[in-house]
């Protein structure tokens, strides 16, 4: 989900960064405070305007789709 949100949401690459390498990690998991900020700040910018906010009746809106062997992934956009 985080590779196909990275497309709409600046620097998401970056921000997701720790949590991308928590999960390729071999050693057993251990969740630490860069971690915990990683998530804490992707998901503020998800949920701030104009980011994720409900579209007007007029807006163009488009459909996103990724498929993948494993996952199928989805995203509504409006252009602004």
């Amino acid at each position: 989900m985080l590779t196909s949100l990275s497309r709409f949401v600046a620097k998401s690459a970056q921000h997701a960064l720790p949590l991308f390498k928590l999960l390729r990690k071999e050693a057993a998991f251990e969740w630490t405070e860069e971690y915990e900020w990683a998530l804490q700040h992707l998901k503020k910018a998800l949920f701030e305007p104009p980011v994720l906010s409900r579209p007007n009746d007029e807006d163009v809106l488009y459909l996103y789709l990724v498929v993948a062997s494993e996952a199928v992934s989805a995203a509504l956009i409006r252009e602004t």
